[in-house]
């Protein structure tokens, strides 16, 4: 009992420190973090893979509704011996091609997964990025077998599948993307109640046959041009400003 009270009481040699000592300390977390941080980066994603796990996230059905609307208005075209009809039938069908995107789009706000997905190791900038990509090379291929099988059986001009289904498309996809990350908590219904408004005004201005052929092809080929560089122009809006739309939807 006398030598475990003498161990116990027993105080460390000079040459030992009882404390410890702090700089060391800090400097092992240092190399711990980056061990860390190494052995995470070398875990991530890269963006292509990143790409694909949204492509799989997307639901395909839309594309399906879209390539469905096409195959319908080229349907229409084969039938259709009327240059109004014609007219008719694209005006009022390219908005809702457009239209079909608003649900993926909007998904993560309707969701409330906005602060989960800006959580993650890609940004809420990239994640819009990629999915706005991953809509734009499905729709651009669909829209050029589209126009490849218009023109092929000529039942319509370039030059009248630009001013009669691009131009209308154009606009109705600046409304979309005008609503997109806006500060309206019901953006989505706003988007689509202008686009079809959009839609009424369109049919019934390309309805008015003195109307239509008073615009010469100078003033459509560069109305076309507008709509494509404000549509760009938004597009890049949402990927600057997409944070906002978490802060948004976090104060509500």
């Amino acid at each position: 009992m006398d030598r475990l009270k003498h161990i116990l009481n027993a105080r460390p040699p000079a040459n030992v420190k009882s404390e410890p000592d702090e700089a060391k300390i800090r400097q092992t977390l240092i190399r711990a973090k980056q061990a860390f941080y190494q052995s995470d980066r070398q875990r991530n994603t890269s963006y292509p893979e990143f790409l694909f796990c949204q492509f799989l996230y997307l639901k395909k059905r839309w594309w399906l509704l879209q390539i469905a609307v096409l195959l319908l208005i080229w349907r229409m075209l084969i039938l259709s011996d009327s240059v109004d009809a014609i007219r008719r039938y694209i005006g009022g069908l390219a908005p809702v091609f457009a239209m079909l995107i608003i649900p993926e789009l909007w998904r993560s706000r309707r969701t409330d997964s906005l602060e989960i997905e800006g959580a993650a190791f890609y940004s809420l900038r990239q994640i819009y990025t990629a999915r706005m990509l991953l809509f734009a090379m499905a729709d651009t291929l669909l829209l050029v077998v589209f126009s490849g099988l218009a023109t092929y059986t000529e039942r319509i001009s370039l030059f009248e599948l630009t001013t009669q289904f691009f131009f209308p498309l154009c606009v109705t996809c600046c409304i979309c993307f005008r609503f997109l990350c806006s500060r309206f908590t019901d953006s989505e219904y706003y988007a689509v109640a202008l686009s079809i408004f959009w839609s009424g005004i369109w049919i019934f201005l390309i309805m008015q046959d003195e109307i239509y052929r008073a615009v010469l092809p100078v003033v459509w080929i560069g109305l076309t041009v507008i709509s494509v560089l404000y549509l760009a122009w938004l597009i890049r809006r949402v990927c600057l400003s997409c944070d906002s739309c978490m802060e948004m939807q976090t104060l509500l």
